[in-house]
């Protein structure tokens, strides 16, 4: 009952700011001496702040009372191959630090155990923040990750990361004494980009992420769609017109063979252009080079005509593209927006918001973070005044599906 009236009472004053003890009790329909009791400990913890003295026409001024944001912070991680990216969001899911590390440690768990913990303290420190404002961590990986998340899901042939995450995770619960919340790059991210990345969030949200694979993530009303195991969104594997390619699913045609990373590039140095990036393929179309900007444009069109059918099959309010392709401006969403109208229907192309990302590979660790607020922010709350164990009680996500 003390562990519910204290997150009555923590949304009340979320919701109104700035508010006195007696209204506070008012509002939540406890007594005065109840309201006191758990203010009080909320003051201790840090969770809630006295705002000074109000105005009053009568009697004693009351004290103001205010929510602190600070009190508790989740962590971002994303793992690539190379990078580690790391966020700290406060309790209202505003980013207060970042940073990017290099890294060549991804088959050896114990030694990447060790550099993500003393990372994550380096973070901490840099911020003003002791360690234990540190709540919980949440960690974005290439993914696919099943929906109990006790297995990292194969995309029927497509690669899969080597990373051993179940270990990983156990030894950073181990050593950090948190909670850790895992789920793939995309649907990370995609929590980011409808926080971050539009003005006023959307009714329903699809990201498209264009890297080492194509997947997408979708967003309704705030919650991801995970599908019946976790697997949805293999957007990479929508067949494009023309294109005869073989996939690693087996299958042909599959977007994943044109416009994926390692696609893009092997396009042009088939036809004797010396890249090894998407970057460079970039600058090849920008500096006039005609088969990276026929690539360019073929991979545009491939994308285009997928993100057609996923609008037919799905029809999102805002769709917004990341990856190193977006970088290149309108000779890539020119072609993609243009191919993405012809083959979309008009009712729901019409009504859909395009975009390149604005946050790119920020979103994943800032997502991550987001996604901890978003299962376990109760539990932070509460943890930090002792009304409960966040460790013992890790609740578990009914995904939409």
């Amino acid at each position: 009952m003390r562990r519910r009236n204290a997150l009555s009472i923590v949304a009340i004053v979320r919701e109104h700011g700035d508010i006195s003890r007696a209204d506070l009790a008012r509002a939540a329909n406890l007594s005065p001496a109840t309201v006191s009791s758990i203010v009080d400990d909320l003051l201790q913890a840090g969770v809630l702040k006295e705002t000074g003295a109000k105005a009053s026409t009568r009697g004693r001024r009351p004290i103001g009372l205010t929510f602190n944001a600070r009190s508790r912070l989740a962590a971002g991680i994303s793992i690539e191959p190379e990078f580690i990216r790391m966020a700290l969001c406060d309790l209202d899911g505003y980013p207060i630090s970042e940073a990017t590390h290099k890294h060549a440690f991804e088959e050896n768990i114990p030694l990447l155990t060790n550099f993500l913990v003393a990372r994550l303290k380096d973070l901490l420190k840099g911020s003003g923040n002791p360690f234990k404002r540190l709540g919980a961590i949440g960690i974005a990986l290439p993914g696919p990750i099943s929906n109990d998340q006790t297995s990292m899901l194969d995309s029927v042939g497509m690669p899969t990361a080597t990373i051993e995450y179940q270990r990983l995770w156990a030894l950073l619960e181990q050593k950090l004494r948190r909670p850790i919340i895992i789920d793939s790059h995309v649907n990370m991210a995609v929590l980011a980009e409808n926080t971050l990345g539009s003005p006023k969030p959307p009714e329903s949200l699809l990201l498209v992420r264009l890297g080492p694979v194509i997947r997408s993530a979708f967003l309704v009303h705030g919650a991801v769609v995970h599908g019946q195991r976790g697997s949805a969104g293999e957007l990479g594997h929508v067949p494009v017109p023309g294109n005869t390619r073989r996939c690693r699913c087996r299958n042909d045609g599959c977007l994943n063979t044109i416009a994926a990373n390692g696609a893009v590039v092997d396009t042009c140095r088939s036809q004797g252009i010396e890249v090894t990036t998407v970057a460079e393929v970039l600058d090849g179309a920008r500096a006039g080079n005609a088969v990276c900007s026929a690539a360019v444009a073929e991979i545009a069109r491939g994308v285009g005509f997928a993100l057609a059918m996923a609008i037919n099959l799905l029809g999102p309010h805002r769709v917004i593209v990341s990856g190193s392709l977006t970088t290149g401006g309108d000779m890539f969403l020119v072609p993609l927006l243009a191919t993405a109208r012809r083959y979309a229907l008009p009712n729901n192309f019409d009504k859909c918001v395009i975009s390149g990302s604005i946050l790119q590979q920020k979103g994943e660790p800032i997502g991550a973070a987001l996604r901890v607020l978003q299962l376990q922010l109760d539990g932070l709350l509460i943890d930090v005044v002792g009304y409960g164990d966040l460790r013992a009680a890790r609740p578990a996500e009914a995904s939409p599906s």
